[in-house]
């Protein structure tokens, strides 16, 4: 079996050996800005910010390059931190070294290329006002020191980024065309109108639009929530008709009428219709069914002088069987109409 190395692998870097006493203060290191190796972090950024705390920090008898070639890994995090553990051992030697095995790590070529087209192809907003198409275009330029690109370049790719608003704005201040100026003095022109739209701001400012996509949002809410309380006040509508139509619903199998006669009748109050004279009712019901029977007995069999006399003893048992109603003869109007006169009576008499 291979035995394990105990010793201790030395770093990357390969500090000199100084005249004087140096250490590390704890307050600068506390100070210095972390570089995580992330996509989206600017490496020339965190190299400036690092420059600025060394060079502040620096104590006396020491150099600042050799206080950033010490502090430099106390300033990377995560992936940063694992890549300078995985260059060799005694591979750098100096702070030149060191940034560039760094620039070229985390800025490639591809990515100045990047930003090389995107410097060229720059254009102004709609609503960017001067002054923050100017910042932009320069922390665009900063952000690749190495890009390359002449200032008269520059100066050009930004002037046809402009609108046509501030271009004409542009070859006005500058007395015509601003191709007829030098780079320093188009800079210095574009850098006093940057400055006064800061200043006075512009007529032409369009005002601060609302974020859409919150008050779509807040709409949406809104629309769901009315539609959640539609189909609760639905189903309560829904169940409150099934129970009404529950209480006057008639059964499902009907109850079959039956075929004798009727003994008693039930409301739907649960009460019960009461007949005085139900029996007798149904005794004439059952003697005019004989009745009808008589007569059609009487058509059939009787002739001649039987049929004279059928009449008579239909109407007898008629007679016995159902009581005919008195005929009421009203009384006519105006009776004294019809009296007579005493002329009348003694004419009559005579």
């Amino acid at each position: 079996m291979t035995s394990l190395d105990l010793n201790q692998q030395p770093l990357c870097v390969e500090y000199p050996t100084l005249d004087v006493d140096f250490e590390l203060k704890t307050g600068l290191i506390r100070l210095l800005p972390t570089f995580r190796g992330l996509a989206g972090e600017d490496p020339h950024k965190h190299l400036k910010e690092f420059h600025v705390v060394c060079s502040g920090m620096r104590p006396q008898g020491v150099t600042e390059e050799q206080v950033k070639l010490r502090a430099f890994p106390f300033s990377l995090g995560e992936k940063a931190k694992d890549w300078l553990y995985s260059l060799p051992s005694g591979s750098i030697v100096s702070w030149n070294e060191l940034k560039k095995q760094f620039l070229e790590n985390y800025f490639p070529a591809s990515r100045t290329i990047t930003i090389r087209k995107e410097i060229s192809g720059i254009r102004q907003f709609s609503g960017e006002n001067f002054h923050e198409y100017w910042g932009r275009f320069k922390q665009l330029v900063e952000s690749c020191p190495h890009h390359q690109i002449p200032d008269h370049l520059l100066i050009q790719y930004f002037y046809e980024g402009l609108t046509e608003a501030n271009r004409s704005l542009v070859d006005a201040a500058s007395g015509g065309a601003l191709y007829d100026k030098t780079p320093i003095e188009a800079r210095k022109l574009i850098k006093t109108m940057a400055f006064n739209t800061q200043q006075f701001g512009s007529r032409n400012d369009n005002p601060p639009q609302r974020d859409t996509r919150t008050s779509i949002q807040n709409l949406e809410n809104q629309t769901r929530a009315s539609i959640h309380n539609l189909e609760s006040q639905v189903s309560q509508l829904a169940s409150s008709v099934s129970r009404l139509e529950s209480r006057g619903k008639l059964p499902s199998q009907t109850i079959i009428n039956p075929k004798q006669n009727v003994s008693a009748i039930t409301l739907c109050s649960e009460k019960e219709l009461q007949f005085e004279n139900s029996t007798r009712r149904g005794h004439v019901l059952q003697n005019r069914t004989e009745n009808s029977v008589v007569r059609g007995q009487a058509k059939q069999g009787k002739t001649g002088e039987e049929l004279e006399n059928s009449p008579k003893e239909v109407e007898n048992s008629n007679q016995v069987g159902e009581e005919h109603p008195k005929v009421f003869v009203p009384k006519p109007p105006f009776p004294e109409r019809f009296a007579k006169s005493k002329k009348e009576e003694e004419e009559g008499d005579s």
